[in-house]
């Protein structure tokens, strides 16, 4: 699954390895593993780069059925994930 997801320029928080993404659904949520994150940069000048783009690597994590959105349900089924949110009990 692929998706892009803008971060504001200003934005202080990045994602690293081990985080939880979260993301809100019109019937739920959906969550995240992150796995690996790649960062791509375009030369300004001779010393100098700017971050262009930010790729996180990251697998679906299973959620309660009154929390997931049921297309995250339907994902999670699909590729057997079997990683669950923390804290989230069962």
């Amino acid at each position: 699954m692929q998706f892009t997801i803008p971060i504001s320029e200003d934005s202080f928080y990045r994602p690293i390895p081990g985080d939880f993404l979260n993301f809100r659904e019109d019937d739920g949520l959906c969550a995240f593993y992150v796995i690996n994150v790649h960062h791509y940069y375009e030369k300004l000048d001779a010393s100098r780069y700017m971050a262009e783009n930010i790729v996180i690597e990251a697998e679906p994590v299973t959620l309660p059925d009154d929390i997931g959105s049921e297309s995250h349900h339907k994902l999670c089924r699909k590729l057997n994930a079997n990683r669950r949110y923390p804290n989230l009990g069962t």
